[in-house]
């Protein structure tokens, strides 16, 4: 292809030799005339409605600003419009804070659509209750109110969000005279204007004839001012869109009229304005090169705004940062779970759809909780990938009619990929991520950053104030952060780019799903959060994690007396026959953590004192199973709980005081456990209140002093990895980020004690202190928003920690569990109780189904298909997942109903051709001249890809094979068979389907998988 291109370029040039000579002049020329066009549209450029036709075009009318040390990257910046472009030098490839190609893609979308596609911020507020939205472009861009800085390694870009002036330019009162000679006279050219503007004013004058007395006397005592002189006085019910119009018109046509002559005509007329200020709110982004990374910073301390007359709801940062348009292929990765990605092709042509998770799920410190249950975002973290156009001009030769031969420059289109992969650095904890398919409205995809510095809530106070109708009261946080946010940008490059500019694959990522999971991975072991597991930190066979059950409080009758009493569901005896009988099924890698053991059972105290439950054999039976389980390489983890203290449990004797200890909603209630009711599609409250993060120290230190007395070799702290409360407090308020702080600590200092942590979920903050996570999410949420699910958390995870996912005996389908388990790389988990089943079902529904006998033997199948496929790649990375297609293998029913089906076409169409008879003999056809005998037609020259050109016979029949219909109907695409590969190059095909497949000539059995070494 391109020495083709080279050799019309070629001829070109020898046919046109003539004219290149003088060439060089006049292309100076041009290259002067069109520099100073450039220069002159950079200061009047129309952003909404000018087209740049190549990425080229658009760099050039923006200033590089600054140039990595090693020469790699630079950033480009527009001073107006505050754009900016991170440029990739050795690969020539850009990302745009905002789209250079709206005004080609966006067709027919409106001015409004525009100017938010072309913000770099979008501040969501509430003025005096009534949601309201600013973007950059309008009211900083468009008001000339935008700044871009040099700093250190980068750019800072300055914006004034609103209206700087408080005032606005129009005379709220103003003398008849100098109303008539300085605005209205200068109206008349544009009688519309005039009308508009005369219309909002209403003269007072009391030189009226028509004015009774009495009218007279009213007016002179409403406006005193009439009592001298005769005022025009502007409407005051104006809306504050009629005042900006009035604005307007008087700015336009009465370029005289200025701030200091409205001063004077107030003065003059002795009026005291009573307008609030305008909405206004400063702040910056800055923007660093650093270590082939793209960071960028919100420092909120540098926010301002009035808060005590404006809400802040929200800034979206960046929202169209790296987005991708309809008209090319694209996904974006969505930190839903698992993982899930959104194929831009999926959803071109339709409505705009906006998908949000917050970071670490819900916030139960507020009273305001609602949407639908879904998987919670553990790893603040997204990307984006654009297959998009590029344009060339190519210089060809082309013959003429007449037999000549000339020049003309050709466009040629190429595809290359572009991407980026996003990490929330600072401030992800009070941050949401948003998936946003444009559809029909901009035409572009875009995943972003929502900040919330401000926190608030709303609750109902219909009962407190007796009102019939719901009445919602919104209420800001006095803790507010003034830390930073920081999302820190790495770019996902073409790889035939990356080839043909020989670059090694070291030196860039290519813009894959699964580049996306090696940056991160990368990220997070550059970072010492996650460390490479060595054979030397697993066994030889997969672990098996069992949650097992202590005590529960029932009631019993005594000598027909009810009595509450506390009985065993699983002791340490029944711990060791379980495991005996598992070893005999040959499985050793055993992990228990232990619940209800302590401190009242299932339903425990706070943990402040470390009490092992008699029934189930008191502190004794514990220090003597824990030296038999070290002895036998099990690891045994006691569940502890310092995020949730259970109303029904918990007193003072306990260690737990509700007015110092329990966190608080912004309403000054104690925060609650909710959970989500799929039957009432609501969320619930539970006997469950929120500890305050700022407690946990407090408990910690006591609780330690008595446990480590027990001679523990590991902790469980399920909670801590899985949840993340505020507390708002009046007196002493923390926010999330606080609770980040207070989470860490306690985590580390667990970890110091007792070496070994297991956690449940893993959110990002608990990931460098857990040894073993259990309930992390191998699915999403499958929404209809949502193209699949990818296992990007297992990916990250797998070969660094021992992880698990949701027990499996609580699973819908185990088989499907498996595969999810191989998909992921995690282990096998189960939760069961040993004995007195009935008791826990009765108390806790939810455990219906956790009986150890009864799952025995489906836990060692289950256990034993894991460890045969995984056991020899624990220490082993994913290193690659793709989603391909298989053949249906019909079943024997399955086949004969197809031909049944055919042979009942078949018959039809035998029959439809016998109603219609046979066909009358066709005249004979004149005899025709004899025409020349055509000349050979030359054979067709192969394409790029080798194959012929068949375009004139696309009319010819073609041969049908046999099996090309039956081919056709029983092909399998539809994401339900994933190829994922290990690292050494095992791989695994899974089939998702409840049919059998085959695939690279495997049969592959419904919920089925075959591993391939």
């Amino acid at each position: 292809m391109k020495l083709t291109r080279f050799l019309s370029a070629l001829l070109a040039m020898l046919l046109l030799i003539g004219s290149v000579l003088v060439l060089p002049t006049a292309a100076a020329d041009t290259d002067a005339k069109d520099g100073e066009e450039e220069e002159e549209e950079e200061e009047t450029i129309n952003y909404l409605s000018r087209k740049f036709a190549t990425e080229e075009e658009k760099l050039a009318t923006m200033k590089c600003m600054v140039t990595s040390a090693d020469g790699r990257y630079s950033l480009y910046a527009d001073s107006t419009s505050g754009e900016v472009v991170w440029r990739d030098n050795l690969l020539e490839q850009n990302v745009f804070s905002n789209p250079y190609d709206m005004n080609t893609v966006s067709r027919g979308s409106s001015s409004s659509i525009k100017s938010k596609l072309m913000s770099q911020v979008i501040v969501n507020y509430m003025d005096n209750g009534k949601e309201k939205t600013f973007n950059s472009y309008t009211e900083a861009c468009l008001r000339g109110q935008i700044k871009v800085k040099n700093i250190k390694n980068g750019i800072r870009v300055e914006y004034s969000i609103g209206r700087e002036e408080t005032r606005r330019l129009v005379p709220k009162m103003i003398e008849k005279s100098r109303f008539e000679k300085q605005i209205l006279v200068n109206l008349e050219v544009n009688p519309f204007a005039y009308n508009k503007v005369y219309y909002f004013y209403e003269l007072k004058d009391p030189d009226d004839p028509e004015l009774t007395s009495s009218m007279l006397k009213e007016m002179q005592a409403t406006f005193k001012i009439t009592q001298k002189m005769a005022v025009y006085v502007f409407d005051p019910t104006a809306a504050d869109r009629e005042i900006a119009m009035v604005e307007g018109y008087i700015m336009e046509y009465c370029p005289k009229y200025t701030y200091d002559e409205l001063d004077y005509d107030h003065t003059l007329t002795e009026f005291t304005g009573t307008d609030k200020a305008p909405a206004l709110f400063k702040m910056a982004l800055e923007y660093y090169l650093e270590d082939g990374t793209l960071r960028v910073r919100f420092p909120v301390n540098g926010l301002r705004f009035d808060d005590t007359t404006y809400t802040l709801t929200n800034i979206q940062i960046l929202p169209y940062f790296g987005c991708g348009a309809h008209d090319y292929n694209g996904t974006m990765f969505f930190p839903d779970g698992s993982g899930a990605l959104v194929r831009f092709e999926d959803f071109a042509g339709q409505g705009g759809r906006t998908v949000t998770t917050y970071v670490y799920g819900q916030d139960y410190a507020f009273y305001e909780i609602s949407g639908a249950h879904q998987e919670v975002c553990r790893l603040p973290a997204y990307g984006i990938i654009e297959n998009y156009a590029v344009s060339e001009s190519v210089l060809e030769a082309v013959q003429l009619p007449d037999g000549t031969w000339d020049a003309k420059f050709v466009d040629v289109f190429t595809y290359q990929d572009l991407g980026f992969f996003a990490v929330i650095e600072e401030g992800e904890s009070i941050a949401r991520i948003s998936s946003e398919t444009g559809g029909r409205t901009s035409h572009f995809d875009t995943i972003y950053t929502t900040i919330i510095p401000r926190q608030r809530d709303s609750y109902d106070i219909s009962e407190a104030i007796s009102a019939a109708d719901s009445a919602q009261l919104t209420v800001v946080s006095k803790r507010k952060y003034t830390g930073n946010y920081t999302i820190r940008y790495t770019m996902l490059n073409d790889k035939n780019y990356a080839e043909e500019r020989g670059v090694s694959e070291d030196k860039y990522y290519p813009t894959t799903y699964m580049g996306m999971v090696n940056i991160y991975r990368d990220y997070l072991e550059r970072r010492g959060i996650l460390k490479r597991l060595t054979k030397d930190d697993v066994q030889e066979n997969i672990p098996l994690y069992i949650e097992t059950f202590g005590a529960v409080e029932t009631t019993k009758k005594i000598l027909s007396f009810p009595v509450n009493v506390r009985v065993p569901l699983t002791t340490f005896e029944d711990l060791k026959t379980m495991t005996a009988q598992l070893n005999e099924a040959g499985i050793e890698n055993i992990n228990y953590k232990l619940t209800g053991y302590f401190n009242g059972g299932l339903t425990s105290a706070v943990p402040y004192n470390a009490n092992v439950e008699d029934s189930v054999g008191g502190n004794d039976g514990f220090r003597d199973f824990v030296s038999w389980a070290s002895e036998r390489n099990i690891g045994v983890y006691p569940d502890f709980d310092f995020v949730w203290a259970s109303s029904e449990a918990n007193t003072i004797f306990t260690g737990l005081n509700n007015r110092a200890h329990i966190a608080r909603s912004m309403n000054s209630k104690y925060a609650r456990f909710r959970e989500y009711d799929p039957a009432y599609q609501m969320y619930r409250m539970r006997l469950m209140l929120a500890i305050s993060p700022s407690c946990y120290s407090y408990f910690l230190n006591t609780f330690t002093k008595n446990y480590s007395k027990l001679n523990p070799t590991g902790i469980s702290v399920s909670t801590l990895g899985q949840y993340l409360n505020s507390d708002f407090d009046k007196d002493d308020p923390y926010n999330r980020e606080d609770a980040k702080n207070f989470t860490v600590e306690t985590l580390q200092a667990l970890k110091d004690l007792y070496g070994s942590v297991m956690t449940e979920s893993g959110n990002f903050y608990s990931l460098p202190y857990a040894d073993h996570i259990l309930n992390v999410p191998l699915d999403s949420s499958e929404y209809l928003n949502m193209s699949v699910t990818v296992p990007f958390m297992g990916m990250v995870l797998h070969g660094y920690v021992n992880f698990a996912g949701m027990p499996m005996n609580r699973a819908g389908d185990i088989s499907y569990q498996i595969l999810r388990a191989i998909e992921n790389g995690a282990a096998c988990y189960f939760q069961l109780s040993y004995e007195n089943v009935s008791e826990l079902k009765e108390k806790m529904s939810q455990y219906y189904s956790v009986s150890f006998d009864i799952w025995l033997e489906d836990l060692i199948e289950a256990y034993n298909t894991l460890n045969n496929a995984l056991k020899d790649l624990q220490t082993k990375i994913i290193v690659d997942y793709e989603l391909v297609k298989g053949e249906r293998v019909l079943t024997a029913e399955e086949l004969a109903q197809l031909e049944a089906e055919q042979a009942k076409i078949d018959a039809e169409k035998q029959a439809q051709e016998g109603e219609e008879g046979p066909e009358e003999p066709e005249e004979p056809e004149e005899p025709e001249e004899p025409a020349e005998p055509e000349q050979p037609e030359e054979p067709s020259e192969p394409d790029e890809n080798g194959e012929e050109d068949d375009e004139d016979d696309e009319d010819a029949p073609k041969p049908i094979h046999e099996d090309e219909e039956e081919t056709s109907r029983t092909t399998v695409d539809n994401d339900r068979i994933v190829k994922v590969t290990y690292e050494g190059g095992t791989y695994f095909i899974l089939n998702y389907n409840n049919f059998t497949v085959r695939v690279e000539g495997k049969e592959i059995g419904p919920y089925g998988f075959v591993r391939v070494n």
